[in-house]
């Protein structure tokens, strides 16, 4: 009975708060329900305590309402106070350090993948990104100078994956205008990076670069970065990074809903050879 009036009021804390964040954000029950695959009765009920969400919503709550990473810790523990992850096919990383282990796991998993698919939201992604672009990006984020210089070229150094003699990743980066179109540093950087994936394409048979423009309107996992990893001998990986928060998805269900979105950005995105145009595109107007 204890336990059940304690889960109770956990569940109420955990519903009042999130509410106030959504409030905060400007997140409406709507707007909640049509991101989460929920119904607006549903989202009332976690709000009010009355029904539980789950971790992987509730992270993508959060980042929709671009929770700080105190807030979603806060909450993340409401919701499991025994400590661990709820699911153990998702890992989740808050802080800085837990956030560097898991991004070696990324890498890792990157060197075995056969297939790697991306779909950019916020910014290129670090695979895939020029030095020059990775430290604006970094600066920005407020980085210390000694750490951007390592991780600078920990990502260089990640490029190996595309371009090794013997079974090189297959990869395949989906584009939201938006990424391209965010100046990060300055436009000569912006000009830099975006020539660059032009020519990664051009260079390599096993890189695919597509544009999702925003004539395409809404479209799936616009929340955040995603990236589906695909091995030989092992089942397909999603990391996602939401705002402060990073997941590592294994369930089979969760991936295969994320694979069943990147379908539909094959069908919104532009080819190939239309995407390399639209980009050139957006160099010219910067010239």
């Amino acid at each position: 009975m204890l336990n059940r009036m304690a889960t109770d009021m956990r569940d109420k804390r955990l519903g009042g708060r999130l509410r106030k964040i959504a409030e905060r954000a400007g997140l409406t029950t709507y707007v909640l329900a049509a991101e989460l695959g929920l119904s607006q009765g549903q989202i009332s009920k976690i709000f009010n305590g009355k029904r539980k969400i789950s971790q992987v919503n509730l992270i993508k709550a959060l980042a929709l309402a671009n929770a700080t990473p105190e807030e979603t810790d806060g909450l993340l523990r409401l919701l499991n106070p025994e400590g661990g992850d709820l699911d153990e096919s998702t890992w989740v990383a808050i802080r800085a350090v837990e956030r560097d282990h898991m991004i070696g796991a990324v890498m890792a998993a990157e060197e075995e993948a056969k297939t790697i698919t991306y779909f950019a939201a916020l910014m290129v992604p670090g695979l895939i990104q020029t030095a020059a672009y990775a430290r604006a990006q970094m600066e920005a984020d407020g980085v210390s100078p000694a750490d951007a210089r390592r991780w600078v070229a920990e990502r260089i150094g990640r490029r190996n994956i595309l371009e090794r003699r013997e079974n090189p990743v297959h990869l395949v980066a989906y584009f939201h205008e938006g990424v391209l179109r965010t100046v990060i540093g300055d436009i000569s950087v912006m000009i830099e990076q975006l020539e660059y994936l032009i020519e990664l394409q051009t260079k390599l048979d096993n890189v695919t670069i597509r544009v999702v423009p925003f004539a395409a309107g809404k479209t799936p996992l616009q929340d955040g970065q995603r990236l589906v990893i695909e091995s030989p001998d092992a089942a397909p990986l999603v990391h996602s990074d939401l705002h402060y928060v990073g997941l590592f998805l294994e369930d089979p269900a969760l991936v295969e809903r994320t694979t069943l979105q990147m379908a539909v950005l094959n069908e919104k995105a532009l080819d190939a050879a239309k995407s390399a145009a639209f980009i050139a595109n957006i160099i010219s107007e910067w010239r």
